[in-house]
């Protein structure tokens, strides 16, 4: 755990200690005393870890678990051991369904354990799960819900087959008859981003769900999926990115919450897999719309024409874009067919630090020395 929290945490102390000080000859020459004394640790913990006598004794805890499922999966990776999941049988006795064994098995090593968490689920679940009434509110459970670890388990399979490209219609069909609206949606968005590999059963299946389906947006997926043709006439359109943003950073402003304003006019089929709560957005200024001189286009990384932002909130993120300003927005809403999917804009700080103050000089003023990091 000490070797994980050295890696996890070295860069943050550079990043403090370079906020710290501004003079950059003396946080080199302090931070390579710095980490080499990480070097050493870590050397230290790998060369006490490199030893064989570690998997003897990892393999003995998964025969006869003691400790948490979080200690046992942690130094599963650290070994890199990717045990038979019949191995983790007394692991999964104690703790069925165990948030950390997810992450391992599905978020760490999808490749390795996907078909047989599915032979696994399949075995442990009550049929019954999936004759529950069917529930149309995007209501999150409580963790302490007895419900709330097999929506956990059943939300990341499906996840894991659209973003994976991995394939199982029986599960799949099973998730669209489930209780909770958002895991029948992704079930969905499963089965349309794999419509070629449908066997004859899954159109009776849609056509059941559709008589019972109250969910606004699992039925606008279903008409799709029954008709794709009606999306396909739909609007396809691109704009070209300069400079997208691909990754967040703790340093970017919040500037408001808005929306996107008229997504249900292009084809989305082709593109909403991609898009999900906390998905990245582009703003592109869209200097070519016939009807708003400040319109900002938000779009995929791709330059994909997504909608527009509402003209009340578009003027100042003009000025800012036309400023060479970048900014980008956070999907906030849980899928794009909502009918005003909601958004987070956001401002990129700018790399540089501000502007220093001139510093006075004068033959009757004398300059005090910077402060220095203290090498003790």
């Amino acid at each position: 755990m000490i070797w994980h929290q050295i890696i996890d945490n070295w860069k943050q102390d550079y990043q403090d200690l370079d906020q710290d000080s501004e003079d950059k000859e003396e946080i080199s020459e302090y931070w390579e005393l710095r980490f080499k004394r990480y070097e050493e640790i870590i050397r230290s913990i790998e060369i006490f870890l490199n030893k064989p006598k570690w998997n003897l004794i990892s393999n003995k805890e998964l025969a006869n678990p003691t400790e948490s499922d979080y200690l046992i999966v942690t130094v599963l990776q650290f070994m890199e051991m990717t045990p038979e999941i019949n191995i983790f049988i007394p692991i999964l006795r104690r703790n069925p369904l165990g948030l950390h064994l997810l992450d391992f098995f599905l978020i760490n090593h999808p490749n390795t354990y996907f078909m047989k968490v599915c032979d696994y689920l399949k075995q442990l679940l009550n049929k019954e799960l999936f004759t529950l009434t069917l529930e149309f509110d995007e209501e999150e459970l409580p963790e302490t819900h007895d419900l709330f670890r097999v929506n956990m388990w059943l939300e990341t399979l499906f996840e894991l087959m659209i973003e994976k490209d991995l394939y199982d219609e029986e599960w799949l069909l099973k998730g669209i008859h489930y209780y909770q609206p958002k895991i029948r949606r992704i079930a969905l968005q499963g089965l349309k981003k794999n419509r070629e590999k449908w066997n004859e059963k899954v159109l009776g299946e849609l056509e059941a769900l559709t008589k019972l389906e109250k969910n606004r947006k699992n039925s606008n997926l279903l008409r799709f999926l029954l008709d794709p043709e009606a999306e396909a006439e739909k609007e396809r359109k691109f704009l070209k990115v300069e400079n997208p943003v691909i990754k967040k950073s703790s340093a970017d402003r919040k500037l408001l919450d808005t929306y996107i304003t008229g997504a249900h006019q292009h084809d989305l089929s082709v593109i909403d897999v991609l898009i999900r709560k906390g998905s990245l957005l582009q703003l592109v200024r869209d200097k070519d719309h016939e009807l708003d001189r400040h319109a900002i286009a938000v779009t995929l990384e791709n330059g994909y024409l997504l909608g527009y932002i509402p003209r009340i909130d578009n003027r100042v993120l003009a000025n800012l874009l036309e400023n060479n300003d970048i900014l980008y927005a956070i999907m906030t809403s849980e899928d794009i067919y909502e009918a005003d999917p909601r958004i987070t804009i956001m401002l990129r700080q700018r790399g540089e630090r501000p502007p220093q103050k001139e510093k006075i000089s004068s033959k009757n003023i004398v300059q005090f020395p910077q402060s220095k990091i203290s090498k003790k």
